[in-house]
């Protein structure tokens, strides 16, 4: 069925037919099958009906790490090369506390496949070895690549302001609010609204801080940022008591 889609895009629809033809007389398939990389006994039969990625993420999630670190170990020799393998392996190291070691996994894993979860991991991982300075940059050239990515932006703009520069974590913030997702996230905006304080740009902070709050008016953290900018504000002191009351928890 795949090669005959294939002859279809490119116009070969005479090549498409005897594809089309042998795909109908095909017994069908389970809907559910087993992946082909589970382990096997001797006759052929699925020797553990678990998914093998399933139970390793299980391990993880119990904190069994010194049982996932040994599953890991025998599955990369089996199926060396594999992604979801190699990325598990390095949420392993990474959940143990060894950033280094999980961006080796990490790095054989982007020579088959990356993706923005896996920059995620790397980035976490670079951050945790102390190399933040390398997370920049590496979730740098993946924005260049990946332009229209919002998540991308706004990790970057906030590892921007935490390194100490507001300019390029605004530009970026403001970047990320203005693609995809970006203008209906409330807690974006209301960092971009901090960002613009610490410039001086209070109109534009009020404005995202106030859409933000509109998105999301339960949000304490939403209702922090909306009531610190309108205590700036003249003649706004007692809407910000009653947003820093929500923001605290005591109610309006």
């Amino acid at each position: 069925m795949l090669a005959a889609r294939a002859h279809e895009q490119v116009g070969d629809r005479a090549s498409a037919g005897p594809y089309l033809d042998r795909a109908a007389s095909l017994a069908q398939t389970s809907l559910t099958p087993y992946p082909t990389f589970l382990p096997r006994d001797s006759s052929g039969r699925i020797a553990n009906p678990g998914n093998p990625i399933l139970h390793l993420r299980q391990l993880l999630a119990a904190g069994q790490q010194a049982e996932a670190r040994s599953l890991v170990s025998e599955m990369l020799q089996r199926f060396h090369g594999s992604v979801d393998l190699l990325t598990l392996a390095g949420d392993m190291e990474l959940l143990s506390g060894n950033g280094s070691a999980a961006l080796v996994h990490y790095r054989a894993a982007t020579q088959v496949r990356s993706n923005w979860p896996l920059v995620q991991r790397m980035v976490s991982a670079l951050v945790a070895s102390g190399a933040q300075v390398e997370a920049r940059t590496l979730l740098a050239e993946h924005l260049r690549q990946n332009p229209r990515q919002p998540d991308a932006a706004a990790l970057l703009g906030r590892m921007q302001r935490d390194a100490g520069n507001p300019a390029r974590a605004t530009l970026l913030l403001r970047y990320a609010a203005s693609i995809g997702s970006g203008p209906d996230d409330p807690l974006l905006l209301a960092d971009l609204a901090n960002m613009e304080v610490q410039l001086d740009h209070r109109d534009e902070a009020l404005n995202h801080a106030m859409t933000a709050q509109g998105l999301q008016r339960g949000n304490r953290r939403v209702a922090q940022v909306l009531g610190r900018i309108l205590a700036m504000q003249s003649g706004g002191e007692v809407s910000a008591r009653a947003l820093q009351a929500k923001a605290s928890g005591r109610g309006i």
